[in-house]
């Protein structure tokens, strides 16, 4: 039952750019040549209906607490 989705979370909707080398990615450093979409995380378990999350995989090197703050409200 797990659902792997194709963006990540932000504190708000929106593309950027992010910097993809091997395995490893950034939106805050490198070149960044590859655009993704983010979403915000209140919005996407609002529209999902989702009443619980069993567990989330965050690993985005320092942007946690950005999107944790989309889970506000």
């Amino acid at each position: 039952n797990i659902k792997v989705h194709n963006f990540g979370l932000d504190n708000t909707t929106k593309t950027s750019l992010m910097c993809v080398n091997g395995d490893k990615s950034s939106l805050y450093i490198g070149h960044r040549d590859v655009e993704v979409k983010l979403i915000n995380i209140s919005n996407f378990i609002k529209e999902n209906k989702l009443s619980n999350i069993d567990l989330m995989k965050i690993n985005i090197e320092g942007g946690e607490i950005n999107a944790l703050n989309g889970a506000k409200g």
